[in-house]
């Protein structure tokens, strides 16, 4: 029920305006009143519930954990794919690694098989000096060949083994992962 709260000592005339003792109130204002009844009141709770308590449907639960079955099921099947990448990779990069292995196996030939001549030619450096005949610049050029490629394919064999033992890694932290996420599908499934 509405009504209007008539105002104190309001006899003034239409001609002559109001004086107001508080500036802020100025002009024509109307104080209303509004009074409810108990049956209205009663429509409204007092204090609001949280989301949390409020009731879910059965069928709207059944949806969402479908839905959330079908999401780790698809993320099981992705990190399947990917341990599979990663085992095509790590075959791959094996056999590369048994390649290099020979290659620096043959390097490692050749300057032992270098070395050993410069000892029978009686060489005791292989930095170059002004008095070297052309065979002693020739076995110091490739022991110092030898010596680079050496250096290079070990390299190239440290870098690959790392790169395996790197995708390994990557594989058993991807099945850790994946026994988590089966556990929740087969908790989700029940």
């Amino acid at each position: 029920m509405v009504s209007a709260i008539p105002r104190r000592n309001d006899t003034r005339s239409p001609e002559k305006p109001r004086k107001l003792s508080n500036p802020r109130l100025q002009g024509d204002k109307l104080i209303v009143r509004l009074k409810l009844r108990p049956s209205i009141l009663a429509q409204f709770p007092t204090k609001p519930r949280s989301l949390e308590e409020k009731p879910t449907t059965r069928p709207l639960l059944k949806e969402n954990e479908t839905h959330q079955l079908n999401f780790i099921s698809q993320l099981i099947d992705e990190q399947f794919a990917e341990i599979e990448r990663l085992k095509s990779e790590i075959a791959c990069t094996s056999e590369n690694i048994d390649n290099y292995a020979r290659v620096h196996e043959m390097h490692s030939n050749t300057m032992s098989r270098t070395l050993a001549d410069a000892c029978d030619l009686g060489m005791t450096s292989c930095e170059k000096e002004d008095g070297d005949g052309d065979v002693m610049r020739f076995l110091k050029d490739e022991i110092q060949q030898t010596r680079e490629g050496l250096n290079n394919w070990y390299r190239i064999l440290s870098e690959a083994r790392q790169e395996v033992a790197s995708k390994k890694y990557q594989i058993s932290m991807i099945v850790s992962s994946l026994k988590a996420l089966e556990k929740k599908r087969r908790d989700l499934s029940q």
